[in-house]
């Protein structure tokens, strides 16, 4: 399995060919200006249509889409769609993706895609409500983000 984010998914605007060839699931996390690049929407009509887009995108190229933002959706190739309700404004701070691509990467060594996307984007919420409650949405930061996973897997797994 694989994660694609950044510059990856930059990459794949010219050779969106490669996921049909990838020989296992694939997970990519966009914001809406990187999904903008790779389907050739506005990001204002993905933003007025996050589900129906990510789900396409989804089905299309036999991927998951992690699509970040308020609520973040979790598309799977057969349809499926997941929506994060935790997180907060903060996440959309540069490097709190990162932290998303990192923790999905780890999970994928432990899970199969779907579950990893979906717990992935679950810790990260998490562990962004949890700093912004105690620093501030203001004065977190990535690195207090990575600080708070090892509280929010203990809490889930209890």
């Amino acid at each position: 399995p694989t994660v694609i984010d950044a510059d990856g998914i930059n990459f794949l605007a010219s050779h969106i060919d490669v996921l049909k060839e990838m020989q296992a699931p694939a997970a990519l996390t966009p914001h809406p200006m990187e999904l903008s690049r790779l389907t050739g929407c506005g990001v204002e009509e993905i933003n007025r249509n996050r589900v129906r887009t990510a789900r396409a995108f989804a089905a299309e190229h036999g991927c998951f889409l992690l699509l970040k933002g308020s609520r973040t959706v979790i598309a799977a190739p057969d349809g499926r769609v997941r929506i994060t309700v935790s997180g907060c404004s903060a996440l959309a701070k540069g490097g709190s993706g990162d932290v998303l691509t990192g923790v999905t990467a780890a999970l994928l060594g432990q899970m199969e895609t779907e579950r990893a996307a979906v717990t992935a984007c679950a810790v990260h919420a998490g562990a962004g409500d949890v700093c912004a409650q105690k620093l501030g949405e203001y004065g977190m930061t990535p690195s207090d983000i990575i600080e708070e996973l090892p509280y929010i897997f203990k809490t889930i797994t209890e």
